[in-house]
């Protein structure tokens, strides 16, 4: 995951988003309706590592929103309020949420 997540961030900064929207959109499927294994891969493989590595880069975190789904973009905001150290409503909450209402 980590060499997707790289290419994914590399894309982006080189301004191929076309080229990187279907990793998104696989996501927001996994989210809405994969098995637990697959959401878990979506958020914490995919997108938390995303957050990670373009944190680290000029392009920032943020810049990768407007690819984001509705259930993907929840579950960003909740990894971004995590590693923020802002409390939550609980830890991992909204991702439970997600996953419980698109069961």
């Amino acid at each position: 995951m980590a060499e997707l997540t790289g290419y994914v961030v590399d894309s982006f900064e080189a301004g191929h988003t076309e080229d990187i929207r279907p990793a998104f959109e696989l996501a927001e499927r996994l989210i809405a309706t994969g098995p637990d294994e697959e959401r878990h891969a979506a958020v914490v493989g995919f997108l938390e590592t995303v957050q990670n590595v373009a944190s680290h880069r000029k392009c920032g975190s943020t810049a990768f929103a407007f690819l984001l789904g509705p259930m993907s973009l929840r579950v960003w905001a909740e990894l971004t309020e995590m590693w923020k150290g802002q409390p939550t409503s609980e830890p991992q909450s909204e991702l439970r949420a997600v996953t419980a209402n698109s069961a």
